[in-house]
């Protein structure tokens, strides 16, 4: 499922193995960010500072954020790599668990934590 996006060359989007399939699973269901849980912040800038994704490419990459202190205790300390790990992790749990929830818990942390990104409308 090889994602289809505009300008390609330009693009760093084999840094990591899950770069391609995050693009394609939020290309074919957009919704499918929740599943990244409290990771999904992080990886919305991944995707478009390291991977110099823009908004044109793919509609969640606007200006919507979240920098509370628990999502930015999440990834405290953590490389791109790691983010990457932790978030498909996250992702194949909630994808199994709670497909679409708003609701998820952050690892390591506790509180229950509600997912929404204004970049969608959502």
């Amino acid at each position: 499922m090889a994602p289809k996006i505009q300008g390609e060359q330009q693009l760093d989007l084999d840094w990591h193995p899950g770069v391609r399939t995050i693009v394609a699973l939020l290309q074919d269901d957009p919704l499918y960010y929740r599943h990244f849980g409290g990771y999904w912040w992080a990886i919305k800038r991944i995707l478009k500072g390291r991977c110099g994704l823009s908004q044109t490419q793919l509609p969640h990459l606007g200006d919507a954020d979240d920098r509370t202190d628990e999502i930015v205790a999440l990834t405290e300390g953590m490389s791109d790599d790691q983010i990457m790990d932790a978030a498909l992790l996250e992702q194949m749990n909630n994808a199994t668990y709670r497909w679409h929830s708003k609701a998820t818990y952050l690892p390591n942390i506790g509180p229950r934590y509600w997912l929404h990104d204004e970049d969608l409308g959502d």
